[in-house]
């Protein structure tokens, strides 16, 4: 009697669909973690690294307070009403300033010189954002 032995293409496709599945589930993990990355964790996680990294000028009482401005530094994202879309065109350009898009020229003294900049370089005011204005 001859029989057919088909256990390593059905091994294959086992392997397969474990392969598949572990990158979909990595796939799944990074999409959670980047989109949580700036509410409030985010927030924490950098400040504390960012007290962690200060120059040796900065005094200790500062140095020391590494937990405290960690902590609330997510303040401002928990009275950001993220269930009323209209308002995130008023507060969202607040909350980032990309300096790299004035080329060559210093941060204008106000806001309104800001827009005036962004105007003459043709760019939006809302995607070079505000936040040193705030």
């Amino acid at each position: 009697m001859n029989f057919i032995i088909v256990s390593k293409p059905i091994d294959y496709i086992m392997t397969v669909i474990k392969s598949a599945s572990i990158w979909l589930i990595l796939l799944l993990i990074l999409m959670a973690d980047s989109t949580s990355a700036w509410w409030t964790g985010g927030h924490v996680i950098l400040s504390k690294a960012a007290v962690r990294v200060l120059p040796d000028e900065i005094p200790n009482f500062f140095k020391s307070s590494g937990l405290m401005i960690a902590h609330c530094s997510a303040d401002p994202e928990l009275v950001n009403n993220r269930n009323v879309p209209h308002l995130r065109s008023t507060q969202h350009p607040n909350h980032y300033f990309d300096l790299e898009l004035l080329k060559d020229n210093n941060l204008p003294e106000t806001r309104y010189a800001l827009i005036n900049l962004c105007n003459q370089l043709k760019l939006d005011p809302d995607k070079v954002g505000f936040l040193p204005y705030e």
